[in-house]
């Protein structure tokens, strides 16, 4: 076959292939396999990704599966145990030769909620040593209490740390910055001040708060009305005193 003959066949083909202006070789007709169709290239949108320029489908089709929101996928051809336990295999040796180079970094997630955890402590011990009394409003809804009035904000606990000097129960003066742990005799400052609901019943309040020393209000504890009276009874009857006029029988 002659050279000329030769190009009028390639010409003359259905499938044959016509030089573009960018200089790619598209066909001039294509079969979808979507719908198995053999249409014009004009039926077909551009494609780079291509060999031959055109996208894989038919516009038709492309359009259909658009509408739809998915594209089907290729049925898989279910696998064998034979199959299954040999991928298995292959795995668990990819795995053992490879273990000593694994090496557990903490996820991106992990450290940036450390980091925050960070700066948040660094930032509460700053306001701890400078401003104790704000420190220790915070410190009061960090506790998990609950009966809280709305208008006990943690602007009106910290006014009261910074206003009461002496304590509501027993009169001494209060202590309002931290101290350091080795000077602390007990397990809290007995000189601290502390909020205390003065009738327990009625939670916090406004009219029912008070500022007292950490010793009066662990004595106090959540103890109500009746029972410091009978508490003060029962230390009255039983016990020994010096400036009591009674001694008890002591001779």
């Amino acid at each position: 076959m002659s050279m000329i003959a030769r190009s009028v066949d390639m010409a003359t083909r259905p499938n044959s292939f016509a030089v573009t202006n960018n200089g790619v070789a598209s066909p001039s007709t294509k079969r979808c396999p979507r719908c198995e169709t053999v249409k014009p290239a004009n039926d077909f949108y551009r494609s780079n990704a291509s060999r031959d320029g055109l996208s894989s489908w038919c516009k038709d089709c492309d359009r259909a599966r658009a509408r739809s929101g998915t594209r089907p996928t290729r049925p898989t051809t279910p696998k064998t145990p034979e199959q299954i336990e040999h991928r298995r295999a292959v795995q668990r040796a990819s795995y053992e030769r490879n273990k000593h180079r694994r090496v557990r970094t903490p996820r991106t997630g992990d450290a940036a909620k450390r980091r925050a955890a960070d700066q948040t402590a660094i930032s509460k011990a700053r306001i701890k040593r400078e401003d104790p009394a704000r420190y220790r409003a915070m410190k009061f809804f960090d506790a998990g209490r609950v009966d809280i009035a709305a208008d006990v904000t943690r602007d009106y606990l910290e006014h009261l740390f910074s206003t009461v000097k002496n304590c509501q129960c027993c009169g001494k003066s209060l202590h309002l910055a931290y101290r350091p742990r080795p000077l602390k005799k007990y397990r809290g400052d007995p000189d601290a001040p502390s909020i205390d609901r003065v009738n327990n019943e009625k939670g916090y309040r406004r009219d029912n708060l008070a500022v007292v020393c950490w010793e009066c209000n662990c004595r106090k504890s959540t103890l109500t009305l009746a029972h410091l009276l009978q508490l003060v009874t029962y230390v009255t009857a039983y016990g020994l005193f010096d400036d009591q006029t009674h001694t008890g029988g002591a001779s």
